[in-house]
């Protein structure tokens, strides 16, 4: 890239970086030691991340990557640490921005397709009070016609207009929807406008495929203090319903489902993700009903598990039933759990299934055929090129690349899930807590496997060592051994100075030997006797 481009770059990081709060700093640059960087790239030495400033952090990124790289890197580690919003303004400002593809938007091949639709509009992105729910504004300067780029929702106005809207649950309604046999068939939007009268028509969308059918069972659910109407749609299309003179309250697209006697013909999507940071290669497959809202979910939650999506057309070759179930076609040295999935329909706020698949190697080939099990049909194909994805030297080596995988997989594989005694950080609970000098490593290590984000956010907010320690042997009680060891073998990691001179084993009764020999005139702990493992 050109000086220009770099130094816009350079100015999109830096203000990406300085908009961390907190711990958050600390925490992205923890993550971004641990950033499996594409092949012809180094990682940044941890030394010179240590106490890198936010200015500091920029020009690092830009010497040892691209200035597109850089953006990108940064990007993955801002959603990785819980910040999936400087993510995308990073993204949006530098015009990186996810990009989806055209068919998402789209319907099947058995579907009529609407002649000239209007053009879409890229709105503006407005976070909530803390920063995790957004809203969308669209602005028209007289009539005309608006279409939402992100929701696919479309509106008609007479004259100048501001609308805000937003994705709302359909969770809270699930009672009041299956009580009418009703099932959602798109995004639940609650939209304002001001003035609301300027609007002469909303275009909802929806996932249905009503090729060849009946559309009279197909309406607009009206909820108005969380009563539930049902309004007859204008006009049913193959991707939306239309509303002519609209009232403005959550509203969504439901088909009443005792009408289609359970086969429900859906436009599905399959989205591909190549989880980063993991010894093996790992992917997440989903397949899900075509809404936006779910989709979005999706791509937010694979963004913190520092996942990337593989670029693949995301359509089935035919609109699916919803509660079929598919399975991934066996391929050598592939693993793949759960072994099928279920179609289902679950709101963008629940936690959405996917297929686990993962191998011990890498192929230079990855042919992947989703099948429908009930008639032995290819669904959904790709095939994904070893050069497709980002190379994880940890792949070659057959090692983790992170301090968590290291710990997790010596917990898992060499540990019961039950302890039927005091665990060594319980038996020397106040030694640990007044000794302990390197509490925010440690938080960094049980971060997204021990501790959530909140719990992590409330340790780190304490002033002093003591005070963090403290507060994170709160949470002790509740945990399985494998929590117990994993935050043992964090303090190892992190406070060598603790090991000393190691020696300790259980002895029969299976309990841990620990002493401190405390020298008075230097105030230093001169020997820790660790117990390493079972003999």
């Amino acid at each position: 890239m050109g000086g220009a481009v770099a130094k816009g770059a350079r100015e999109q990081l830096l203000g990406a970086l300085k908009s961390l709060e907190g711990d958050a700093l600390r925490l992205f640059r923890g993550k971004l030691r641990e950033f499996p960087v594409k092949q012809g790239f180094d990682r940044i030495p941890e030394e010179k991340l240590q106490e890198a400033s936010p200015v500091e952090l920029s020009d690092l990124l830009l010497d040892y990557y691209s200035a597109e790289y850089a953006v990108e890197v940064t990007a993955e580690v801002l959603s990785a640490i819980n910040c999936p919003r400087q993510a995308e303004k990073l993204l949006e400002a530098t015009g990186n921005e996810y990009q989806e593809d055209p068919w998402e938007n789209g319907v099947c091949g058995l579907c009529y397709r609407e002649e000239d639709p209007p053009e879409k509009i890229k709105p503006q992105v407005l976070d909530g009070p803390e920063g995790s729910h957004q809203s969308y504004r669209l602005c028209s300067p007289g009539p005309g016609s608006l279409h939402c780029s992100f929701t696919n929702l479309r509106f008609e106005v007479k004259a100048a207009v501001t609308i805000m809207y937003e994705c709302a649950s359909w969770h809270k309604h699930q009672q009041s929807l299956s009580a009418r046999q009703l099932i959602a068939a798109g995004p639940l939007l609650n939209i304002q406008a001001d003035p609301a009268e300027v609007v002469t028509a909303v275009h909802f969308p929806h996932f249905l495929c009503l090729a060849g059918r009946d559309s009279s069972q197909v309406h607009i659910a009206h909820f108005v203090e969380e009563e539930l109407s049902l309004e007859k749609p204008d006009h049913v299309g193959p991707s939306h319903v239309v509303w002519t003179n609209p009232r403005f309250s959550p509203c969504g697209v439901v088909l009443r489902k005792s009408f289609f006697k359970r086969k429900i013909k859906v436009h599905a999507v399959a989205l591909l993700y190549q989880v980063l940071g993991t010894s093996t290669p790992k992917f997440h497959l989903y397949l899900l009903p075509n809404d936006c809202s779910v989709r979005k979910a999706v791509h937010d939650y694979e963004r913190t598990c520092h996942a990337q999506r593989v670029s693949k057309p995301a359509g089935t070759h035919k609109p699916l039933t919803l509660g079929a179930h598919f399975f991934v076609q066996r391929l050598k040295d592939l693993t793949i759990s759960p072994k099928e999935v279920e179609l289902r329909y679950l709101d963008a706020e629940m936690e959405q299934q996917y297929l686990e698949l993962y191998s011990e190697q890498m192929p230079d080939r990855l042919e992947l055929s989703l099948m429908e099990k009930k008639k032995g049909e290819p669904v959904w194909e790709a095939c994904v090129r070893q050069e497709e994805l980002i190379q994880d030297p940890a792949w070659h080596r057959g090692e983790g690349v992170s301090d968590c995988e290291k710990i997790k997989g010596s917990v898992s594989e060499t540990q019961p899930s039950v302890s039927p005694e005091p665990h060594f950080i319980e038996l020397h609970r106040e030694q640990l807590i007044q000794r302990t000098s390197t509490v925010e490593g440690i938080l960094d290590m049980l971060y997204g496997t021990v501790l959530s984000d909140e719990q992590y956010q409330k340790i780190s907010s304490k002033e002093t060592n003591h005070e963090k320690m403290r507060e994170l042997y709160k949470l002790v009680p509740s945990w399985n051994l494998s929590c117990k060891e994993m935050l043992y073998k964090a303090l190892k990691m992190k406070n060598p100075h603790l090991r000393g001179q190691t020696s300790g084993l259980r002895d029969q009764a299976g309990f841990i030997a620990m002493w401190f020999s405390i020298s008075l005139s230097f105030g230093f702990l001169e020997e820790v006797r660790w117990h390493l493992g079972s003999t």
